[in-house]
């Protein structure tokens, strides 16, 4: 069973007290500039394994890192029409979210308006370290469906690839190149690229350096995806519109055993556990009994800044009913039921929150 180790080198980087290669280059990505970050790659990447292992108490061996989960952005809208959101709800479980939002138009005409829905950023990844995706699908990894009570509505997907602080989509589309930065397809397709191709590749800095010592190790991906699709939306005159979307999340699964127990009040303050959570989490953990966790990450941003819109009500069904629900903004009320509800703080750093769902894990 998977110990809180992996918990804590698996968590997004605002939390993360253990160094990681994937995301402590993505701080530096975020600190610096993309280019001095594939510059560093290499020479980093020994530096970053050796901090490691002397500053992680709890990280047993690479093997146990997990990948964290990802958001995918809140709708977005932009129109110069007067309009009024009057709700935002997102209910999820553990293999869909789903949002609602309520689009008021006072209007005596109809209000077109431009949406989008941002993908998480999709950074190079080992195998081992990659996405949970719920597709491989480099437009549309995680399934996302949007529609009206008039019908579906139609997503375009604008991709851009980006290695060095340019967008070289249009050089790997030429190369035939897929564009997931990871996975079996797009390293066999570097595999068996032309060595013009590969060189091209090289230069542009799509490809990571190799180790020196290891010169016929397969080529690994050195570009960040970013994805997102657009859509048209019509809102009738004088109507209240619900537009629905609805994908699969990109989450993280790992255990807690009973060697964690200690370690579950780190998790009090970032998750809002409650005393009673707590207390339940390491009734079962001192028997020698163990949990499942699936970490979600949801958008709770308004759909715009142009307008105000109520905070975003959450409901999240529990896969079982011994399964336990943690998230901040949880009505404590409701922590028993077979559905948790709750109003997203205002304080959420990025917009960003992240919901625990435990289950009794197999003896």
């Amino acid at each position: 069973m998977r110990g809180l180790q992996g918990f804590e080198i698996r968590a997004p980087p605002r939390r993360n007290s253990s160094p990681n290669l994937s995301l402590v280059m993505e701080s530096i990505m975020n600190k610096t500039s993309r280019v001095f970050a594939t510059l560093l790659c290499a020479s980093m990447t020994g530096f970053i394994l050796n901090a490691q292992a002397a500053t992680s108490k709890l990280a047993a061996d690479d093997s146990d890192e997990q990948p964290p989960a990802l958001a995918v952005g809140a709708l977005q809208v932009s129109t110069d029409a007067p309009l009024t959101v009057t709700a935002m709800s997102i209910e999820v479980t553990a293999d869909k979210i789903a949002y609602s939002y309520g689009f008021k138009n006072e209007r005596s005409t109809a209000i077109d308006m431009l949406g989008t829905v941002t993908m998480p950023t999709l950074d190079a990844s080992g195998q081992d370290d990659a996405p949970q995706l719920p597709r491989l699908d480099a437009g549309n990894p995680v399934g996302l469906k949007v529609a009206t009570s008039a019908g579906p509505i139609a997503t375009k997907a604008h991709a851009k690839a980006w290695a060095l602080e340019m967008n070289r989509q249009a050089e790997l589309a030429a190369a035939n190149i897929p564009l997931l930065p990871f996975g079996s397809e797009t390293i066999k397709a570097l595999q068996d690229a032309p060595a013009d191709v590969i060189a091209k590749l090289k230069r542009l800095g799509l490809i990571a350096p190799r180790d020196p010592a290891k010169p016929t190790e397969a080529y690994e991906p050195a570009w960040s995806l970013d994805v997102t699709r657009e859509l048209d939306i019509s809102l009738p005159a004088n109507a209240e519109t619900r537009v629905n979307l609805a994908f699969s999340p990109i989450r993280s699964d790992y255990e807690l055993a009973q060697e964690n127990d200690d370690d579950l009040d780190e998790l009090k303050g970032e998750y809002c556990l409650s005393p009673s959570t707590l207390a339940r989490l390491r009734a079962r953990m001192k028997s020698g009994a163990g949990w499942q966790v699936s970490e979600l990450a949801v958008d709770v941003s308004a759909p715009s800044t142009a307008f105000s819109a109520p905070a975003a009500t959450l409901s999240v069904r529990k896969p079982s009913e011994n399964a336990i629900v943690a998230f901040c903004g949880a009505d404590e009320k409701t922590l028993g039921a077979e559905t948790v509800a709750g109003l997203a703080p205002d304080d959420i750093e990025d917009g960003e929150l992240h919901i625990l769902i435990f289950s009794p894990a197999d003896r």
